[in-house]
């Protein structure tokens, strides 16, 4: 799909979908760059003429008016150099306002995405791909505006440098361009290993970012393993990988550099040579000399600047690649959803009908058929790796049913608007997630909520107290992951979060395991009251939990082995006594 030329269709079309939302800026850059281009080609012409006319009257002195004459066109050729002087800011303008609108657009990729998706990449490398794939040189937001402008700049220099050496004398100037088809025969052989360079040396990039999150995530285990020494051997291994792959870079481009350069100088030593013999013989002017030479001392640099864009296109393309990867793997892991999907304004009914899971060909759970009305408390018990928190991902919808259908108010997950279901329901996760924010923000989580609602949210799960006793409050920032918090203290702050919003429908994995029997029991109660409309479906190892529930499924194996009241389980079912006899 993509090619591996620098005229990649894909690549380019790419770039071209962000400039169609900013077309008048584009032009405005296009001008600058002829403003540019001609405000510093002028002055080699400007002498050429001066050189010429003072040759012709050496023995005048009549000079008056003609000196008059050159210092007006340096005046404009001045002011035409400093209008030209504000060309970098908008470039660099453009930069930044590129590498926003492309952080922000596969940023909210990523929000949209389920279990499966992130279950592809690692944390460090989607990190990288967010922030070093665009923002830094020669990557993706300096190569779609800058890099491609220089090019243009440098190429409207060569292109004007080369016709004005061509009408001054085209013998000259064909000698002098005659390496360049052997400089892009060796841009285009080095192509391939340009490529694989630049994504061994982002996919180092990726491993290092990766070893640092897994590391400063878990630092207290490692530190409780006395783990630090082996990760620091292992960082110095992977930063040794990194190393190589960019070294290897570093010297590709490197000799690429020096060859052009060379090919530049090899240019002047032919004018040197050849122009000063026909300036001598009375085949070229003095003026004529001076113009060439300085054409194409102007000429060098832009011509470095051109192969130059042939070698930061290989590393953009390779970061593009590196994205729409994400874009791609979204669009075959969701189910797209149409404008024609069904909205779902209020919650009243769940129904799972023969819904099956595997994970990597391994069967999770197997033909499970259950319902949950509005009002009912429904709790899952088993074992440990029955399937219970597997079951509730299914209904949250971070993981995906393999077979089967999950259907709410009778209409099909796949046919009802994602972000209309979200609202009408709320899902507490076994492992409590924190951000680095006030207690407060933590439990209202950037929604439109008064601080009275959330204290009163709060209270429900049995937290209130126990954050009002912190220095600060419910303004006290938490650290990484909570960190100056206790584990329980952080579920119950997950509970909060989802109980202010009023789901109408309410998951939580075994998240009471953080109350203790009378705070267990005070939010049952609390909760009861608060939500006595909505449907709760909670996964649970506790026997007091699920003697709350209206309906008690037990899993084993992945399978329902049986269902009803807790007392009625008791009572019928050999398993389910025997497990809560363990």
């Amino acid at each position: 799909m993509k090619s591996n030329i620098l005229f990649s269709k894909f690549h380019w079309q790419w770039i071209s979908n962000i400039w169609k939302r900013h077309l008048p800026f584009a032009l405005l850059l296009v001008f600058l760059t002829i403003l540019s281009t001609v405000s510093s080609l002028l002055f080699p012409l400007f002498f050429k003429y001066l050189i010429n006319e003072l040759q012709k009257n050496a023995t005048s002195l009549q000079l008056d008016e003609f000196r008059l004459q050159m210092i007006g066109l340096l005046l404009v050729m001045g002011l035409l150099q400093l209008s030209a002087a504000s060309y970098p800011y908008f470039r660099a303008k453009m930069n930044l306002i590129i590498d926003w609108e492309v952080r922000e657009k596969y940023f909210h990729l990523l929000l949209e995405q389920n279990q499966e998706f992130l279950s592809h990449f690692k944390t460090g490398d989607l990190i990288t791909r967010l922030t070093d794939d665009i923002a830094r040189f020669p990557k993706i937001s300096w190569f779609c505006c800058s890099g491609i402008f220089r090019a243009f700049n440098s190429l409207s220099i060569v292109v004007f440098c080369i016709g004005v050496m061509t009408y001054l004398n085209w013998k000259l100037a064909l000698c002098t361009l005659l390496p360049l088809p052997f400089a892009l025969w060796v841009y285009t052989t080095l192509a391939s290993k340009l490529d694989e360079g630049y994504k061994a040396s982002q996919k180092a990039i990726s491993e290092t970012n990766n070893h640092l999150e897994s590391c400063l995530s878990g630092i207290k285990i490692l530190m409780a393993f006395n783990g630090e020494k082996r990760e620091v051997n292992r960082f110095e291994r992977i930063l040794d990988d990194r190393y190589h792959a960019e070294f290897n870079i570093t010297k590709l481009s490197g000799k690429m550099g020096l060859f052009y350069e060379f090919i530049g100088h090899f240019g002047q030593v032919i004018v040197v040579l050849v122009g000063g013999l026909m300036v001598v013989r009375g085949e070229l002017s003095l003026g004529d000399y001076y113009a060439f030479f300085s054409y194409l001392g102007i000429i060098v640099y832009p011509m470095l600047d051109i192969p130059h864009l042939f070698v930061t296109s290989r590393q953009a393309f390779v970061c593009i690649d590196r994205l729409e990867a994400l874009n791609q793997k979204a669009e075959d892991v969701n189910q797209e959803v149409t404008e024609k999907s069904h909205v779902m304004s209020e919650f009243e009914h769940l129904e799972l009908r023969n819904v099956s899971f595997s994970y990597e060909e391994q069967s999770v759970l197997d033909n499970i058929t259950f319902s949950v009305k509005k009002g009912q408390i429904v709790a899952i018990v088993g074992k440990i790796g029955s399937g219970k928190s597997t079951l509730l991902q299914l209904i949250a919808g971070t993981h995906k049913a393999g077979f089967g259908d999950v259907r709410f108010n009778g209409v099909s997950r796949k046919d009802i608007n994602e972000k209309s279901l979200r609202k009408s329901m709320a899902f507490v996760a076994q492992e409590p997630t924190i951000f680095s924010e006030t207690v407060e923000e933590n439990i209202r989580f950037f929604r439109e909520y008064t601080p009275e609602q959330i204290k009163t949210s709060a209270g429900l799960s049995q937290v209130k107290d126990e954050m009002d006793l912190l220095p600060n409050g419910f303004l006290e920032k938490l650290g990484q992951n909570g960190v100056n918090i206790s584990g329980g203290q952080k579920q119950r702050l997950t509970i909060a979060r989802a109980l202010l919003g009023k789901p109408g429908l309410l998951l939580m994995d075994d998240v009471t395991a953080a109350l203790d029997a009378e705070n267990e029991k005070l939010f049952w109660g609390d909760l009861k009251n608060h939500l006595d409309d909505a449907a709760i479906v909670v996964v649970t190892h506790r026997m007091a939990t699920a003697r709350q529930a209206h309906k008690v499924i037990y899993l084993d194996e992945g399978k329902i082995k049986a269902q009803g009241t807790f007392e009625d389980l008791k009572e019928r079912s050999q398993d389910f006594r025997e497990m809560i006899n363990e």
